[in-house]
């Protein structure tokens, strides 16, 4: 789940959905929960935040962090496996 705004947002948001809904998710849930949602890159308006939120999605989902790739000491791409060459 992803928030958007500063985190002091989503803390409010966390604590008033346990306070006020009655919602008790775990502490795993809990972490689970991104705020403020999205990479760093300076996003200002709808499509920009769209972006952030997306690039942060596809950061998770291969384990990275979605720094600047000129500033990678590792190759860009994982090696492929060459099973049976």
């Amino acid at each position: 789940i992803g928030a958007l705004g500063p985190a002091k947002r989503r803390d409010r948001l966390l604590r008033d959905l346990k306070e006020v809904e009655g919602v008790h998710p775990t502490e795993q849930e809990w972490t689970r929960v991104r705020g403020p949602v999205g990479l760093d890159i300076g996003a200002e308006n709808a499509p920009e935040i769209a972006a952030a939120i997306v690039a942060e999605i596809l950061a998770l989902r291969t384990g990275r962090d979605g720094g600047v790739l000129s500033r990678r000491d590792a190759p860009i791409h994982d090696p492929v496996s060459r099973a049976g060459t």
